[in-house]
């Protein structure tokens, strides 16, 4: 599957990242997720080893120590990013139309259309599109540390080590 893949480098023409021009394979890399080899950003799982091991795949995963984040509000300090959609290249798909699927999912989860914690937008070839991002903070009091674990269905960060979250 990741013969037929695009190169991200083949079809990510031009990036933006907090206003400033960056070269999309400082930012963007080639990770596995539920459609396949897709090209990421900020995504922050390990590599699968398919991906490290098939075809002399040696793409540097960048090594964040803590996800990127926009330091500005609006849409010149984003992500921006121009697609060739290679559309010559057309032949046989797995979905019915043409163009670009953009996935939006937690950086340290792995994209399952099924979870329901992937946001999906396709975007036909041609086309300016703007996707918001509007962040919800939970956070809880104190006084739920007294109910146990189990029944809360969620952790304070001194009662579990946390891997990849502070």
């Amino acid at each position: 599957m990741l013969l037929l893949a695009p190169k991200c480098s083949d079809i990510l023409k031009a990036c933006k990242w907090q206003g400033h021009h960056v070269e999309c394979s400082k930012i963007f890399t080639t990770r596995k997720t539920f459609m396949g080899p897709c090209c990421t950003f900020n995504y922050r799982r390990p590599i699968s080893s398919i991906l490290k091991n098939q075809h002399n795949f040696n793409h540097t995963i960048p090594t964040f120590k803590a996800p990127e984040r926009v330091n500005s509000h609006g849409s010149n300090f984003g992500l921006t990013f121009l697609v060739d959609n290679q559309l010559q290249d057309y032949v046989f798909t797995m979905n019915a139309f043409i163009g670009t699927v953009v996935l939006i999912f937690d950086a340290n989860d792995f994209p399952d259309q099924l979870s329901g914690a992937v946001r999906e937008k396709i975007i036909s070839p041609q086309q300016e599109v703007y996707l918001s991002l509007n962040p919800t903070l939970i956070r809880g009091s104190r006084s739920m540390k007294t109910f146990e674990i189990s029944s809360r269905n969620c952790v304070f960060n001194d009662e579990i080590n946390l891997v990849f979250a502070k």
